[in-house]
């Protein structure tokens, strides 16, 4: 890495707090968190669920993300569904990570 190319990392490091990172193929990647900001994961993997994610974040030495912090397809979509409210019941045909939000959502909210 260039001193120009080292400079400008600096400079877009300091000028966020906070980073959005997919996980799969590119956080996973990297070896080391960034000391003293926020990190949210997405990922388009709904077949997994967000504590499997934060799992893997701690295995991988990314000790400071909250369930909260990881967004899922799954997540999205058992929030949406449990806004919804409808007493009819629903039929879920789905990955594990997406029944496991869809029952939090539905429990929680």
């Amino acid at each position: 890495m260039s001193k120009v190319e080292a400079v400008a990392g600096h400079q877009l490091l300091s000028s966020f707090q906070t980073f959005l990172f997919d996980a799969d193929g590119v956080l996973w990647l990297g070896d080391t968190p960034l000391p003293g900001k926020s990190v949210f994961i997405t990922t388009n993997n709904s077949t997994k669920t967000l504590e499997d994610y934060v799992k893997k974040c701690r295995e991988l030495g990314f000790d400071m993300v909250p369930v909260d912090h990881i967004l899922s397809p799954a997540k999205v979509l058992a929030y949406q569904l449990s806004r919804e409210k409808s007493d009819l019941p629903v039929y879920l045909v789905g990955s594990a990570g997406l029944q496991v939000s869809y029952f939090f959502f539905q429990r929680y909210s």
